[in-house]
């Protein structure tokens, strides 16, 4: 599995040279292209049977609230540079976003006998619920931005000071 992450962007880089200027003209990043498959994969793989034990739901849960939890709680420090609590947490909340390295490193840790397969599912569920919590939270507790007279649509003009 760890070997689709590495080789994902040596094998676009091929396809792209292979199909020419035309078709690089057209995507931005070339990773973009086959990185994904990895993801689709480990989603279609995703051992929810492993889930279904106790023990390991509970290991599952716990490694979310302390992920959680070590983004959270050092930013309510924030509070000392005169940070409201609300704005604080929102800080917390949204670096509780965890990164999607999470999942090749939890493959890896398993390919080599790290990690059992119900700690991997762990760790993808992990992944998955704070992608979805993290943006939500933060728009939950984070204070909506103020228009400014230079701003189109909540956009701000480009050239305008």
């Amino acid at each position: 599995m760890r070997l689709i992450v590495v080789g994902a962007r040596g094998a676009t880089r091929d396809l792209l040279r292979r199909l020419g200027e035309r078709w690089e003209a057209t995507v931005v990043d070339p990773d973009v292209f086959f990185i994904p498959v990895f993801f689709i994969n480990v989603g279609i793989e995703f051992p929810l049977s492993e889930l279904a034990d106790r023990e390991v739901l509970s290991q599952a849960l716990a490694l979310i609230g302390v992920a959680f939890a070590i983004k959270i709680v050092p930013s309510l420090l924030l509070m000392l540079k005169r940070f409201s609590l609300r704005d604080s947490m929102a800080a917390g909340v949204l670096l509780a976003g965890q990164l999607s390295v999470i999942i090749a490193l939890a493959d890896l840790g398993l390919d080599l006998g790290l990690l059992s397969s119900g700690l991997r599912a762990g760790a993808i569920m992990l992944v998955a619920v704070s992608a979805v919590v993290s943006p939500i939270g933060f728009r939950f507790l984070a204070p909506p931005l103020q228009s400014r007279p230079n701003d189109v649509g909540g956009r701000r003009l480009l050239g305008r000071s």
